[in-house]
């Protein structure tokens, strides 16, 4: 339907699908190596609409890699950090719109085309949804980095997992731990550079390794900067494996809370974009370059969906429509169906007994948009909410 650019009562996230083009924007080092220094990718600023977006204030070509030259009017912006001078927190600046970007472009080691890789991404991203895969509720941390002068990247992955599940957060490694036993979250750091994180994992092994696990964080040198080959902190994307979102968390730490309670993954990105000044995320707070790779709509805890899903017209008998389905009612507690409106809007209609596979409706001749959805009870560590 039409949307308004900043219509954020209306447009919850925004998805990059495919190769998008990459907007650059600062003249700073997150992960703190010289060499470095220059424009990051920011793809935040597709969801930024107050922000002054300006490209005449940085003239800097000391990076090793052209792509992080910055000089004024190349088409780079200056902007490295939003709300670093802020004394009053009304005063702070925000990120309107959360972003997240499936772009699998130029992943040669994948021995692929990106629409290929982008393809087989939405098919796991649909089967995890529908609940075909369902990952054991626990987190897996490999932490290479330890205190680091204060900074412990990896509590930034004990702090998210607990919210999800207190008394399952391990120290394991990586690779060997998820090729065969199944993690929801999982946190890596070692020192980096751009196809890879060490003690953690290659993007070389994504591309023979299927690892169990949906939602990963990890943290190490020069591929947060992560528009380049085979970049590592796509790599979770592109594999085989259940990878649909990947993050550069511990500059800053990435706030993934929210989604403890049922909340889309959306919700954790515009708090990491924001996170001045409710939450302490440590160095590169309100930094451009935090970004989320993977779909940004999606739940941590989908609700399993239904099966076989059909419409039998009976019109001869007084207008009715038998809408079936198959459920093993283990999955649910309850089913919702809902009506599409003239409006487009969801207008609840019925709610049956879980154990039901069979409903009848009745209309008068005409074109309808059905929902027929299971309801359920869900939980973490952090409470419990129906969806």
């Amino acid at each position: 339907f039409p949307v308004t650019i900043g219509d954020t009562a209306g447009v919850k996230a925004l998805i990059l699908l495919g190769r998008i083009p990459v907007p650059y924007s600062g003249n700073f080092r997150p992960d703190a190596h010289p060499e470095h220094t220059g424009a990051w990718p920011a793809d935040l600023y597709y969801g930024s609409f107050s922000i002054n977006w300006t490209d005449a204030s940085v003239n800097n070509t000391s990076a090793a890699r052209s792509i992080n030259h910055n000089t004024p009017g190349d088409g780079k912006f200056g902007l490295s950090r939003f709300n670093t001078s802020v004394t009053s927190p009304t005063a702070a600046q925000r990120v309107e719109l959360p972003v997240g970007r499936i772009d699998l472009y130029d992943m040669g080691s994948f021995s692929t085309n990106d629409t290929v890789l982008v393809a087989r991404y939405i098919r796991k991203n649909l089967a995890f949804r529908r609940g075909d895969f369902r990952p054991v509720n626990r987190g897996l941390i490999d932490d290479n980095f330890g205190y680091f002068n204060s900074e412990a990247f990896a509590s930034g992955g004990f702090r998210n997992f607990s919210v999800h599940a207190a008394d399952s957060v391990f120290e394991r490694d990586y690779l060997t731990s998820m090729r065969k036993s199944s993690y929801l979250w999982s946190y890596g750091c070692g020192s980096g550079y751009y196809t890879g994180a060490s003690g953690v994992a290659s993007s070389s092994d994504f591309v023979t390794d299927s690892l169990l696990n949906p939602f990963t964080l990890t943290f190490g040198s020069y591929y947060g900067d992560w528009d380049n080959a085979d970049n590592f902190l796509r790599a979770p994307l592109a594999s085989r494996g259940w990878g649909l979102v990947s993050v550069w968390s511990g500059r800053p730490y990435w706030l993934m809370h929210t989604t403890a309670l049922g909340q889309p993954m959306y919700t954790a990105v515009l708090n990491s974009y924001n996170s001045y000044p409710n939450y302490n995320t440590a160095s590169q707070y309100s930094g451009v370059h935090i970004a989320l790779m993977g779909d940004p709509t999606l739940k941590v805890y989908p609700v399993p969906a239904l099966k076989e899903v059909k419409v039998i017209n009976t019109c001869s008998l007084e207008n009715k429509s038998l809408v079936q389905w198959k459920s093993t009612g283990a999955d649910a507690d309850s089913i919702r169906i809902d009506l599409l409106d003239a409006k487009h809007q969801w207008i609840h209609f019925k709610t049956v007994a879980a154990v039901d596979t069979l409903f009848s409706l009745n209309f008068d001749t005409g074109r309808y948009t059905i929902s027929v959805r299971p309801k359920k009870l869900m939980s973490s560590s952090s409470g419990s909410w129906w969806d």
